[in-house]
């Protein structure tokens, strides 16, 4: 999917009515084509993830409206109705096509505008371009056996992530996970054998996620693919070497002090999570894993994996697809919320960006469900080729950062997806940001064999680093200012004749961001301060400001001010 357009018809958070944001031109195919992110820049507090936001309600919402599997608390009107949404009133316009890459052309897309007055159950048209509407939906009253019709003209995947503390972005993926956990138990309970399409595509990478990701791509994805993160002057990850995985059979209590077990319902049934071969999931990772063992004491299934050829050759034979592995850890992680009353869900559901960490609890490492132990990587620790396992906790911030981001792309290389990104550089050096947009696209190149399917993906990111503004094209860089009534208008880069692809990092600053100054503030009114003084040699001044400051243009033209001084 491409977006085309944004418009916020109600306020929303730091957005007024009447926001507006362009993205993809409809008839620029040829652009689509290519790996071209969206970068959201401006000062803080401007409204760029505030625009991320906003997409990521306005999906969540569709989905409830056309979703046949959710809880019975989305069923109590003061918690849900079609009319009511966290962005009250809107118009979002995108393209998709369901044809591969080398195929599309004008005739192949269709697009898909979502529309939502106040007060009013959205609408969704579907159009081929400059043709009248092919399909149209009146999502508070459609009929559900359209439900897969329209589900069919949604991204298949809606991915966040976020380097720091963002609740406001993750709390319709965590809505989203109590509906999918739902979804999973009232198919299994119903004998549904096929369970690889879960109706929910709201995806937050959190630290659990962007292991089952991780692992995922480890296990299924050609060393070319995985070239960038073995590359020493990235991350030097080499492969996996080992991990382990637990699973419990049995849980606490629920609030009637019923005992449950998700698990239980995998005995009885003989069901299995995506319907893989007939055969339980247990059996699966016995088959699977090197060594495996129950621990009666807490009722949990220990499966230990030391990672060769055979092992990634036995997941893919029961497995598939990298997405459809992940797919079977991601539903394993969210099944730790199984603590979570219906009460507290209500809660949740309620929310409408206040904080809900700590409003319920998840049990700990020693009470859920599932989690990952001993995850081992082989690390390339110098030039020499020098290697170390070493547990994936034992790498830095900027390590976890850059392997997120890849394994993330590389997972949804083939998908119809929009990746969410708020600032996912935070904690990479220079280096790395310089290089960030070249090593995605280098990375989903040699993932895709030279047939990448960029039509199928967005990629929306935050970020304040100019090194990444200058590896994007004008015409996709979008800035976000306050004008004097404080109201935010989103103009790209190409409309203001601020050509950033190339540019320096100086003159991203001070173009997009105000900031003229190419050294820190303090060094610099030093720097001024003595060039001011007129009781010193004018010798000796010279030496001090050479000797005391490092290289800058600013020190040269300090310098050629008190050389020139009478």
């Amino acid at each position: 999917m491409k977006l085309l357009s944004l418009e916020i018809n109600s306020k929303f958070r730091s957005l007024d009515k009447g926001f507006k944001i362009q993205f993809h031109q409809q008839d620029n195919l040829e652009a689509m084509l290519e790996f071209n992110p969206f970068c959201l820049v401006g000062l803080n507090g401007c409204g760029k993830s505030n625009v991320l936001e906003a997409l990521s309600e306005i999906f969540y919402h569709v989905e409830l409206c056309v979703g046949l599997h959710l809880p019975s608390v989305l069923h109590d009107e003061n918690v849900f109705i079609s009319q009511v949404c966290a962005v009250n009133a809107f118009k979002l316009q995108y393209m998709t096509s369901d044809s591969p890459q080398n195929e599309i052309t004008r005739e192949h897309t269709v697009i898909v505008t979502i529309s939502k007055e106040v007060n009013e159950s959205p609408k969704i048209t579907v159009r081929s371009q400059g043709m009248a509407p092919m399909l149209s939906f009146d999502l508070g009253k459609f009929h559900v056996s359209q439900s897969s019709l329209v589900k069919s003209f949604l991204p298949q995947y809606i991915v966040a992530y976020s380097s720091g503390e963002n609740e406001t972005l993750s709390i319709p993926y965590i809505k989203s996970r109590f509906i999918h956990l739902h979804e999973f138990k009232e198919n299994i309970v119903n004998d549904v054998v096929d369970y690889s399409s879960p109706e929910n595509s709201l995806i937050y990478v959190d630290a659990n996620m962007s292991q089952a990701i991780l692992l995922s791509c480890l296990l299924f994805e050609k060393a070319n693919a995985l070239k960038s993160l073995a590359d020493y002057d990235n991350t030097g990850i080499l492969g996996i070497e080992r991990f382990r995985m637990r699973l419990r059979k049995e849980v606490f209590a629920d609030e009637r002090g019923a005992k449950f077990s998700y698990f239980a319902l995998f005995e009885r049934k003989r069901q299995t999570i995506n319907g893989i071969m007939g055969k339980e999931l247990f059996e699966i990772l016995s088959n699977v894993s090197s060594i495996s063992w129950y621990d009666e004491k807490i009722h949990a299934y220990y499966f230990d994996f030391w990672v060769n050829e055979a092992t990634k050759q036995a997941f893919r034979s029961y497995f598939h697809t990298a997405i459809e592995c992940f797919q079977v850890f991601r539903l394993l992680y969210e099944l730790n919320n199984y603590a979570v009353t219906m009460e507290k869900q209500k809660e949740i559901f309620e929310s409408r960006g206040v904080y809900t960490e700590g409003k319920f609890g998840i049990p700990g490492a020693d009470n859920d469900i599932f989690h990952f132990l001993d995850f081992f990587l082989v690390k390339q620790m110098n030039r020499q080729g020098k290697q170390e396992d070493l547990l994936l906790r034992q790498f830095s911030d900027g390590e976890h950062q850059f392997i997120h981001m890849m394994a993330i792309c590389l997972l949804l290389k083939d998908a119809d997806s929009l990746l969410i990104l708020d600032e996912p550089e935070t904690h990479f050096n220079p280096s790395w940001r310089s290089r960030f947009v070249s090593i995605l696209n280098e990375t989903l190149k040699n993932a895709c064999e030279g047939n990448e399917h960029n039509f199928k993906k967005d990629i929306l990111i935050t970020t304040h680093s100019p090194f990444i503004i200058s590896d994007c094209k004008p015409e996709n860089v979008i800035i976000l200012r306050k004008d004097k009534e404080g109201q935010t208008l989103a103009k790209k880069a190409s409309q203001e004749s601020i050509m950033t692809y190339g540019a320096s990092t100086s003159f991203i600053q001070a173009k997009i961001f105000g900031n003229k100054d190419a050294i820190g503030g303090k060094a610099y009114q030093e720097m001024k301060k003595m060039s001011e003084q007129t009781d010193m040699d004018k010798q000796q001044l010279l030496n001090d400001v050479s000797t005391l400051f490092g290289e800058s243009l600013e020190k040269l033209m300090i310098l050629g001010k008190i050389n020139n001084r009478e």
